[in-house]
């Protein structure tokens, strides 16, 4: 009888990856709310995190969801969060730009994918 090993390394890459954009996300609440971390290490870690995900996690049915989501976050970061009044609009401006760099680099990456699968059809 032929034993068949377990599937339990795509199970374990799924977990990574959620831990993977877990950290990105708390990376990103932690540029939002403090200064502890230089800004330029932050946003580099964030925009590398970015980059593993794009290769790694987003499936083909999820590819224009997410650049349709990725073109709504470039509409929302053109807006001032400035004249809120209080820290409040300080700390949104702060999460939009710390966002937009965990999206953007997987943004660009997926682009240039679609554009290619495009033009070789």
């Amino acid at each position: 009888m032929v034993r068949r090993k377990p599937r339990r390394k795509d199970k374990d890459r799924f977990e990574l990856m959620q831990i993977l954009a877990l950290i990105g996300i708390l990376l990103v609440l932690i540029g939002t709310f403090t200064t502890w971390i230089q800004s330029t290490w932050n946003i580099s870690i964030i925009a590398l995190i970015s980059v593993i995900l794009a290769f790694t996690n987003i499936k083909e049915d999820e590819l224009r969801d997410f650049l349709i989501a990725a073109i709504a976050l470039t509409v929302i970061s053109s807006m001032n969060f400035s004249e809120i009044p209080g820290t409040c609009g300080l700390w949104l401006t702060n999460f939009v730009l710390y966002f937009k760099w965990l999206v953007a680099p997987a943004t660009l990456i997926l682009a240039v994918r679609e554009l290619w699968r495009i033009m070789r059809a």
